[in-house]
């Protein structure tokens, strides 16, 4: 009688470890898609600084526009899903690129609003943002300079049911985003959490994403 007790308990912890293997597979596959992503872009992006002296490419020429100048970037180092990704909205901005280049090292909510503000002088007096030169090389603690961020959106939750090919969730959705730091390594932040994934950043990326002219 013991014996048949310890074979049903053995099965049932088989199924319910075999039910999390497959739902966390299902459902966080999103998110590991997305930082392979970012990490790709990212990686193309270090290839790049190596081939220009350590220089990461400039910010674009384009006010409202938080991506790198496409001229000496595609196709031969920036991935295609860099210049395809999902665009994002608001009620401040009608467009947000999914995947947000700020063009140099911004490290907390103050130099954001610094940056904010360098940026907003310099298209008002020239109509094109500040293309300061950011070397990579020079950078100090990269471990803690995002290179890339993903805007914050809805992620699937971790936990669900798959049957049929018919996705069934079983825990809420996760707001937040990926984000590529410039030493190469990359994390998924809930939002709102710490810098960059916080109110400061998603405001003042929406008041510049504001100033793209249709």
């Amino acid at each position: 009688m013991k014996k048949n007790y310890i074979r049903i308990i053995g099965i049932l912890f088989l199924v319910v470890f075999l039910f999390y293997a497959v739902v966390n597979y299902s459902f966080c596959s999103a998110d590991m898609k997305s930082g392979l992503d970012l990490k790709t872009i990212a990686l193309a992006f270090r290839v790049y600084a190596t081939e220009h002296e350590g220089n990461l490419p400039a910010l674009s020429n384009t006010p409202g526009k938080l991506s790198p100048e496409p001229s000496p970037l595609y196709p031969q180092h920036i991935p295609k899903i860099f210049s395809t990704g999902k665009a994002l909205s608001n009620e401040k901005a009608p467009y947000i690129e999914r995947y947000i280049y700020l063009g140099e090292a911004v490290r907390s909510n103050q130099e954001m609003k610094l940056f904010f503000e360098r940026y907003i002088r310099m298209t008002k007096a020239l109509d094109s943002p500040n293309r300061n030169v950011w070397n990579m090389q020079e950078t100090k603690n990269p471990e803690m300079v995002p290179l890339l961020i993903e805007f914050p959106r809805k992620y699937p939750g971790c936990f669900g049911l798959r049957f049929l090919g018919v996705q069934i969730p079983l825990s809420p959705r996760v707001l937040g985003g990926v984000v590529a730091y410039l030493d190469g390594h990359v994390e998924f932040h809930t939002y709102p959490s710490e810098w960059p994934m916080n109110d400061v950043f998603v405001e003042v990326v929406s008041d510049i994403a504001s100033l793209t002219k249709d």
